[in-house]
């Protein structure tokens, strides 16, 4: 009667220990999640080719400009990086409609520092 009693309370134990002592999820919760949502996305820049983030750049980029996708539905922010471009960053809703939704974001070329010649 003992070992019936003991074998579900030691399992009971050692479910509880697994859970509390499993590290906890690496994703942050900022990131989309990797189940994609209903809500058919289309983000654009100039120039194209730019590195999409969606809330924080600690979260893997989605892709690249010209990106489509399915979001689910909420707030969000956009986060877009090129190479000789100035980072954008800008609030994205997505609403819950039937018609695919856009964003365009034009990218800021940046201006080099300027450097002062040493006078002879």
């Amino acid at each position: 009667m003992n070992a019936r009693v003991c074998i579900p309370w030691s399992l009971s134990a050692a479910v509880l220990l697994a859970l509390v002592t499993a590290p906890a999820a690496s994703a942050d919760p900022a990131c989309i999640s990797p189940k994609p949502g209903r809500y058919a996305m289309k983000i654009q820049s100039a120039p194209p080719g730019a590195t999409v983030y969606i809330n924080s750049k600690t979260c893997p980029p989605v892709g690249v400009t010209p990106w489509e996708g399915k979001l689910a539905a909420g707030k969000y922010t956009l986060i877009l990086e090129a190479p000789g471009y100035d980072e954008a960053t800008r609030p994205m809703k997505v609403a819950k409609v039937r018609k695919g939704q856009e964003v365009f974001v034009p990218l800021i070329k940046k201006v080099p520092a300027p450097s002062v010649a040493p006078t002879p």
